[in-house]
């Protein structure tokens, strides 16, 4: 037996579904996948491929958590 699916259930099938927009994505490694992506606090995102503490949305480049040495 199969449930319909909600109205509002999110399609599996989009390209980049589980992807974060790039301008979020780690400025280090480019790691865009929302899993790999863990939110630390209100501002900050943890890189879980590399360990990059970052801002989303802030410029490759930029000022980021891992840079203040």
């Amino acid at each position: 037996m199969t449930f319909p699916k909600p109205p509002n259930a999110p399609e599996k099938n989009i390209p980049d579904y589980d992807m974060v927009d790039e301008s979020d994505a780690c400025p280090k490694c480019g790691q865009r996948d929302i899993d790999r992506l863990v939110w630390i606090d209100d501002d900050r995102v943890e890189c879980q491929s590399c360990g990059t503490v970052y801002k989303p949305g802030e410029q490759k480049g930029g000022n980021h958590a891992n840079d203040e040495a």
